[in-house]
């Protein structure tokens, strides 16, 4: 399965820990299968990919896309349907329960589980990490928002 079947559309998910798990496991399935490697074998998932020439895990492939995707609308201006509807809040009432997870959640948790740190007023001593309004900010400049996107482990 290449890869670009399994990210399909990836930018605009709204993941939790259970779907990052599922597509993990297709895509070491997947690379298991190309190597040659059967899970009796018990080769670690890092040794795969090492074997493969694959440098990053699927997951942070996720976290790339979605990060360039948010950099990309930010940037839009105010005028353009995309960034109306992104911008927009539903009015009404919700069901009972546990409100569901929100894209902007989303791409908050992906900056907080790859620790990134803001490089705006960054104190060499005080380097906080990176929040939503940080981002606004940093993904203005196109150039240094595609760096920090890359630098992701």
């Amino acid at each position: 399965m290449e890869l670009a079947t399994l990210l399909y559309g990836v930018e605009t998910w709204t993941t939790q820990s259970a779907h990052r798990s599922k597509v993990n496991a297709v895509r070491m399935d997947y690379l298991r299968g190309m190597c040659g490697v059967k899970r009796i074998d018990r080769v670690r998932n890092d040794e795969v990919r090492r074997r493969c020439g694959v440098p990053r895990s699927v997951i942070t492939e996720l976290d790339r896309a979605q990060l360039r995707w948010y950099g990309h609308i930010e940037r839009k201006p105010g005028t353009r349907y995309t960034k109306q509807i992104y911008q927009g809040e539903v009015v009404g009432t919700r069901p009972i329960g546990r409100p569901k997870k929100s894209w902007l959640e989303g791409v908050q948790d992906v900056l907080n589980r790859h620790r990134i740190k803001t490089s705006i007023n960054k104190r060499a001593v005080q380097a906080k990490l990176m929040t939503l309004k940080d981002v606004q900010i940093e993904c203005q400049d196109r150039a240094r928002w595609r760096n920090v996107c890359s630098d992701l482990r």
